[in-house]
């Protein structure tokens, strides 16, 4: 395995990463102005995954390495938007108890 096989993979991964959770943000968005958000949801999620599956597949060479090494780069993308996106989100309300 050289470094630009592996490199590509996990950039690869990545990207795909990006693509997969930008879908999701937008399906979430639409399901609520949604007439049918049970077919949105279903139709997007098996989108997503087709892209994802077959951009893995073509970028591995269809080889377990390097699946593996495009699953690490998806994953490090989706840590990465964790990372950014915390700090964005709304605080939760703290709940009080009745006592």
């Amino acid at each position: 395995m050289s470094g630009l096989y592996i490199m590509g993979n996990l950039l690869t991964g990545a990207v795909l990463g990006l693509l997969y959770l930008a879908g999701l943000r937008i399906t979430v968005d639409q399901l609520a102005s949604s007439r049918h958000p049970h077919i949105l949801a279903l139709l997007s999620f098996s989108a997503r995954i087709a892209l994802c599956l077959a951009g893995f597949w073509l970028a591995s060479s269809g080889r377990a390495f390097g699946m593996v090494f495009c699953l690490i780069g998806f994953y490090a993308a989706r840590q990465v938007l964790l990372h950014i996106t915390v700090g964005r989100l709304p605080a939760r309300p703290k709940i009080r108890e009745n006592a």
